[in-house]
């Protein structure tokens, strides 16, 4: 995830704009800090239109004044979601709202991954009641995610709710899509618990977290069905050294179990995901 800077005068409307890190100044605009009051000199552009990530900035800084310190932040525009929806880039009535702090209410997650299987680029739907538009999950420094990043502690799910999701609004791959910036921006989060929500369409094993590890480790892993389960861990030799699962009778959903590594030397590993048919192999390391 490449850092991003961005400043804004005032609320509303064309009020923020990104901060580039091209020229020279460029490693300066990574030391400013949430609440700086500046005064930055540079030109004004937006990348071409063959570019996945058509954000304009001031670029090509050429002057930074750090004013004063600490200040608050502006507050969140309401923005309904399908102000925002899927138009194209340069839209006015979403274009207005690029690079400013945004923030909508009363929402439902539509669809847990927007892009559908085999995709998954770690962005969700979500409705207000005025139509679906895109949150991007992956970028933030927050606890919540799909299946695309099993390091989450919140796994987000079709049908799930949210009292407000807030964030800046980004432009990427021809989506605007608001990018919440941590885990305050999610606000009343209501995980689906009525067993409606969308099962897996496939069988996944994730790559443990945290990975390196000491002692224990999280894996987990999708079934699109019921069915046994076996979780093996082998050493660099082959040999087995731990049975986590041995034909377990699982549901059809989302699992995750912690692997406790104590009575293991630091080294190489490997775990073996079988259910039903379906046999994967993942490599992770211990360091003690």
């Amino acid at each position: 995830m490449a850092l991003r800077v961005y400043m804004q005068n005032g609320e509303g409307p064309w009020s923020g704009i990104r901060i580039g890190t091209n020229g020279a100044l460029g490693n300066d605009v990574l030391t400013l800090n949430k609440g700086d009051n500046v005064t930055i000199t540079g030109l004004i552009s937006e990348p071409t239109a063959n570019s996945n990530y058509q954000v304009t900035r001031i670029d090509s800084v050429t002057q930074i004044v750090v004013n004063t310190t600490g200040n608050s932040l502006p507050d969140f525009a309401d923005v309904e979601t399908g102000t925002i929806g899927f138009d194209e880039n340069g839209a006015v009535e979403k274009e207005q709202w690029e690079s400013v702090l945004i923030r909508y209410n009363n929402l439902l997650v539509t669809d847990e991954n927007a892009d559908g299987p085999p995709n998954n680029f770690g962005e969700m739907l979500v409705d207000d009641g005025t139509g679906d538009t895109r949150v991007e999950l992956e970028d933030g420094n927050h606890d919540y995610g799909n299946l695309s990043d099993p390091t989450r502690l919140y796994y987000i799910r079709t049908g799930s709710t949210f009292d407000a999701l807030s964030g800046i609004l980004y432009y990427s791959y021809g989506n605007y899509k608001l990018v919440p910036r941590n885990d305050d921006d999610f606000v009343g989060f209501v995980s689906d618990v009525s067993g409606n929500e969308k099962l897996p369409d496939e069988y996944e094993l994730s790559q443990n977290y945290p990975n390196p590890f000491n002692p224990s480790t999280t894996i987990r892993y999708a079934l699109p069905e019921g069915g046994d389960v076996t979780l093996r861990i082998y050493n660099l030799l082959g040999q087995e050294v731990k049975t986590v699962l041995d034909n377990v009778q699982q549901s059809a959903g989302i699992h995750q179990v912690v692997f406790d590594a104590s009575d293991l030397p630091s080294g190489i590993y490997f775990y073996s995901f079988r259910a039903n048919n379906f046999v994967q192999v993942k490599k992770m390391m211990l360091l003690k």
